[in-house]
């Protein structure tokens, strides 16, 4: 049973409103040891609830008197960055998904490095199940857009990032599945994989 009781007391959590963010397993069993030898060599009982509000109260004082964490160096996300080429198109993606007759409206717009745009679409879908499908169709619309166009130096920019790490991703959510069989055209997977590979 006490071995039982150590398991469990490594993996116990400490709840609100204690104040205790550390392990405070530990301070328990060091108060009872010391309730124990106060008894034992002292001839002095001490009561559970004495000797836990004990042990709380010293891992409340030791946590407040541990130095804050270093904080770590933020690091720059690679596809944030805008390559600096002169025959760059930017591409801005994105969508409005209405819940209550599941249309989406998308649309995108391709900009040169002076900021003009070069060209632009929109489109209107239905039966789009959540807005992450929405802004998946979208980025979708400028991939197709963009092969049309045959750009080969392209930036594309959406403000989902649920998309980005769902397709960064290597599970993406099922709902996006749905995409790649949509009028037998092609997957936005497929189509990010053809639109990266294509040579400078």
């Amino acid at each position: 049973m006490r071995i039982e009781a150590l398991k469990l007391g490594k993996i116990a959590t400490c709840l609100p409103p204690v104040g205790v963010v550390s392990d405070v397993f530990p301070w328990i069993c060091w108060f009872i040891w010391l309730a124990r030898n106060q008894l034992i060599f002292e001839k002095r009982f001490i009561k559970p609830e004495e000797s836990l509000a004990k042990a709380i109260g010293a891992a409340r004082e030791w946590n407040l008197a541990q130095p804050p964490p270093k904080a770590q160096p933020q690091r720059t996300n690679s596809r944030m960055i805008t390559p600096d080429l002169d025959d760059l198109i930017v591409c801005y993606s994105d969508a409005a998904w209405k819940k209550e007759s599941n249309i989406a409206a998308f649309g995108c717009i391709f900009k040169d490095k002076r900021g003009s745009t070069v060209s632009e679409t929109s489109c209107v879908e239905k039966n789009v199940p959540s807005p992450l499908v929405a802004e998946a169709l979208a980025l979708r619309c400028a991939l197709l857009t963009a092969i049309s166009l045959d750009f080969s130096k392209i930036c594309f920019k959406t403000d989902c990032q649920t998309l980005i790490t769902a397709l960064t991703s290597t599970a993406p959510p099922a709902d996006l599945y749905g995409i790649n069989h949509r009028r037998h055209r092609p997957s936005i997977f497929t189509l990010c994989f053809c639109i990266f590979q294509i040579p400078s």
